[in-house]
């Protein structure tokens, strides 16, 4: 009984994590990735975020294609509580290609999420989707396809 009620416990006091969902895109209008990194205080030692900012598709992607520059969920359009942003910190901020061709500039990110949604991004009308959770109110993508 005892094991019961401590267990119990642990539970409750367990910080409740939503379980991650697809959430699909369509590049263009105004969408945006940005990457702020932060220097710390000894060199390497520094930090970055992502913030990836879209308009809300009013239905699901199941129902119809999000617009250029706008997000869904699979089975509805995002509601008024969920914000017209996401963000992550990748692995590793920094470039592990940048080349200037006759294609213009090529730039290659260390992280694969972070080259992902920066090829993503930059080219208008292309669809993707993302995993993303909820944490502590915040949209966290976890994945980018």
């Amino acid at each position: 009984m005892r094991l019961l009620i401590t267990l119990a416990l642990v539970a409750l006091a367990a910080p409740a994590v939503a379980a991650p969902f697809t959430m699909t895109c369509t590049s263009g209008g105004s969408m945006t990735a940005t990457v702020t990194q932060s220097q710390g205080r000894r060199a390497g030692a520094g930090s970055a975020r992502v913030v990836f900012r879209y308009k809300k598709a009013r239905q699901g992607a199941n129902e119809a294609a999000p617009a250029q520059g706008q997000c869904a969920w699979a089975h509805r359009g995002l509601n008024d509580r969920e914000g017209e942003s996401a963000g992550f910190k990748p692995a590793l901020a920094g470039f592990s290609t940048v080349k200037a061709g006759p294609r213009g500039l090529e730039v290659r990110f260390s992280d694969d999420n972070l080259d992902k949604l920066m090829k993503h991004v930059s080219k208008p009308g292309q669809r993707f989707s993302l995993i993303v959770a909820n944490k502590a109110g915040r949209l966290e993508i976890e994945k980018v396809h």
